[in-house]
């Protein structure tokens, strides 16, 4: 029967201690809470079975402790790195009702991107090598977002800025999954062009320009999934989900 153990498991860094499995193993994140049913390993070794409600709120606590050590993880990482802590605040991290949100960001003089185009400068994608090496150790499904500001694509009209921040989106996926995070992680790739400003009372900041790669919460991931009528505990991959989430996400912002 799973259970959810407490003692460390042994891997050390940001899984330590905080698997949750049939025998103490990380799981897969899109069972349902069924699934998951689970016995509390008490200090003086008698199981205690947890309610449906108990479960989630400690999945949810364990979730948490992961985001709060990735968070912590990713920001000495690009402090210690003589080639990328210049780029410290091009990138972004807060917690949200979604997960843990990881932005890279444009700023004023120091762009992610060259205009127009999908291609990641190479100081972006020493960026992106550093995050998804921390993001990688984690359990939890990905959802990749990109986003432009409200300045119209100049072209013909055939490409946008819709076609813009989708064709970022993929080709930061691509940069992740090279990166050695497994396809299997990625849940969504999305564009939003200028719909979603990180900063609202200028749609034109450069810092609307950006990728948001969000750690989506176990809730998060069964939820879309029930939704789209795909049963959370089955290997067969949806070919479409939608995320219900807030238009604006508000979350904390904590970093630079």
């Amino acid at each position: 029967q799973p259970k959810i153990a407490t003692n460390v498991s042994g891997a050390g860094g940001i899984l330590g201690g905080t698997s949750l499995s049939r025998e103490g193993a990380m799981t897969q994140n899109t069972q349902p809470v069924q699934a998951q049913r689970a016995e509390f390993q008490a200090v003086n070794n008698e199981q205690l079975e947890l309610t449906d409600a108990q479960l989630e709120q400690e999945i949810r606590k364990r979730e948490e402790i992961r985001f709060e050590q990735a968070e912590a993880e990713l920001k000495q990482a690009i402090r210690e790195d003589d080639d990328l802590k210049a780029l410290e605040a091009n990138l972004e991290i807060d917690q949200t009702p979604e997960g843990l949100r990881i932005q890279i960001v444009d700023r004023e003089g120091e762009p992610m991107f060259p205009i127009g185009s999908a291609q990641m400068f190479e100081k972006t994608q020493r960026l992106f090598k550093l995050v998804s090496r921390v993001i990688r150790k984690l359990p939890n499904k990905i959802s990749v977002k990109g986003h432009t500001d409200a300045i119209p694509y100049r072209g013909d009209g055939s490409y946008t800025n819709w076609e813009l921040s989708s064709d970022r989106a993929n080709s930061s996926r691509r940069v992740l999954t090279d990166n050695e995070v497994p396809e299997g992680r990625i849940f969504t790739v999305v564009g939003k062009a200028s719909t979603e400003p990180f900063i609202a009372e200028d749609p034109r900041d450069p810092r609307n320009r950006r990728i948001s790669i969000i750690l989506l919460r176990d809730s998060i991931v069964r939820e879309a999934l029930k939704n789209a009528g795909v049963d959370p505990g089955s290997p067969q991959r949806p070919e479409s989900v939608l995320i219900n989430e807030p238009t604006q996400t508000p979350g904390k912002r904590q970093f630079p």
